[in-house]
């Protein structure tokens, strides 16, 4: 089977459905980026980001939201003018930026073709981009060059790419007896977390690894250094050095690590085990549970480091 239609095949067994068949978890694959210094300084690299985003999925978004809140509605030309708007320094900044486009049937469907953007602040910001695992292609080029176009110009923090799921922020990911909690122990190369989950520990350190990851210049320095990093690795693993950040690529093309088909991970673990000392600890979560529970939690965020 090619990538895509394993991909497309896992799909099935991943997504999850309300009582009203409305869809709550997606599987995707995605670019997720955490920075920091607030959305005005990083203005154009978030417009850059946005701009990608929206000649992407520009024509599928059916629905969207802005601020805090989490109820969606039919999108308009001012939602989708919301972001370039609060980047505008001439306009007075709001207290929380927020951003959700969706392309589901319903406002109340997840789907993967979508964004999200938050920042309220305090803690990183967030700007995630979700698509269709069809975009993929042969080898997942077409996301590697998508996310080198758009990570350069944050300040960064730490940024992902590879197989996600989107998730509804209402949906009960932190149970243990609900579908996230086997899930993630079946399929090991898909990141089951919502971004929001885990901003505000993303000052502290990496979250884990994904195909694809981004580390920043303090990261690279605390490893020793671009050649250390680079020592640390082995073909076909990865690094390329970039302006204001390192890329690993896990292998050749993204892995679900659907591990009842006895897929093995081993160019994921030696990103793992590169970066393992980024990660931020287990004292940070304070009994986070957000990925099928506590234990699960800390069991998924570990499971790379060796």
């Amino acid at each position: 089977m090619s990538l895509v239609e394993k991909a497309v095949a896992a799909r099935i067994a991943i997504d999850q459905f309300g009582r009203m068949a409305q869809c709550r978890l997606k599987l995707c694959v995605d670019c997720t980026l955490f920075y920091d210094g607030g959305p005005r300084a990083n203005a154009a690299a978030l417009q850059a980001f946005y701009e990608h985003a929206l000649q992407i999925i520009g024509s599928h978004i059916r629905y969207g939201s802005t601020g805090g809140s989490s109820r969606l509605k039919k999108v308009n030309k001012q939602m989708l003018n919301a972001l370039p708007t609060w980047l505008d320094s001439a306009t007075s900044e709001p207290d929380v930026y927020g951003l959700k486009l969706e392309s589901g049937s319903t406002a109340d469907d997840i789907s993967d073709q979508a964004l999200y953007f938050f920042d309220d602040l305090r803690s990183p910001g967030v700007i995630r981009l979700m698509l269709p695992v069809e975009f993929l292609g042969t080898d997942g080029a077409s996301l590697r060059k998508l996310v080198l176009d758009v990570v350069p110009g944050f300040r960064l923090l730490s940024a992902y790419a590879g197989f996600a799921v989107n998730v509804a922020l209402d949906y009960p990911s932190h149970f243990p007896d609900w579908a996230v909690h086997g899930l993630s122990r079946r399929f090991r190369g898909v990141d089951f977390t919502h971004p929001l989950y885990f901003a505000s520990f993303m000052r502290r350190g990496i979250k884990s690894i994904n195909w694809l990851t981004f580390i920043n210049d303090a990261h690279v320095k605390q490893l020793g250094g671009c050649d250390s990093v680079a020592g640390m690795l082995s073909t076909p693993v990865s690094m390329q050095a970039l302006p204001n950040a390192c890329m690993l690529q896990a292998g050749p093309q993204p892995c679900l690590g659907d591990v009842s088909a006895g897929e093995e991970l081993p160019y994921y673990h030696q990103v793992g085990r590169a970066l393992h000392s980024l990660r931020f600890s287990d004292q940070v979560l304070r009994g986070f549970n957000g990925v099928g529970g506590q234990d699960n939690t800390r069991d998924w965020l570990a499971r790379f480091d060796t």
